[in-house]
């Protein structure tokens, strides 16, 4: 009776593709995101502050040991449910990553995590 939304192995992406997605929509000259020792912030917080601005940085990087840590997990997500129920194959964050960078680079990341941690 309940669903969790996911693209499925067949449509997930990895860091990098996602990354390099993001970087041509910017333009942006950041470097390739790199794994780094959550034990030791300091540099990371530095260029993520640098980035996206001081404000709320402890939230930033409170994310940011979360995501990382689910991404450790190395998982995807199955949707195979989904598509038994007649649903179409969803399409790739890298499809549409445009769209979301599009309607929220007017807000600051702070403002925009407003919503994902409530």
């Amino acid at each position: 009776r309940t669903y969790h939304i996911a693209a499925g192995a067949s449509q997930s992406r990895s860091f990098e593709q996602i990354n390099r997605a993001y970087r041509q929509i910017k333009n942006d000259t950041l470097q390739a995101l790199v794994s780094f020792d959550p034990a030791n912030f300091t540099e990371t917080e530095a260029a993520l502050s640098e980035h996206f601005g001081k404000t709320g940085m402890d939230r930033i990087m409170g994310a940011v040991r979360v995501y990382q840590a689910f991404a450790g997990l190395d998982v995807c997500f199955n949707n195979t449910r989904l598509l038994a129920e007649g649903l179409p194959p969803p399409p790739a964050f890298t499809d549409y990553i445009e769209m979301c960078v599009r309607t929220g680079e007017n807000d600051t990341i702070t403002e925009q995590m407003k919503f994902d941690f409530r």
